[in-house]
């Protein structure tokens, strides 16, 4: 999962301008660990 969300970008729709990281990851119970949620506060992700 923390690969994966490295390389995820949220398109802007403006020319030219790179794709924004992102700010808030939504996940089910399955992707629920120590581990990840306390990976995603230092990437600036707030787990929901």
């Amino acid at each position: 999962m923390i690969p994966l969300l490295d390389s995820v970008k949220v398109k802007t729709n403006k020319r030219g301008r790179p794709g924004k990281p992102l700010k808030v990851l939504a996940a089910d119970k399955g992707y629920d660990s120590k581990d990840k949620r306390a990976a995603l506060p230092r990437r600036g992700i707030r787990p929901q």
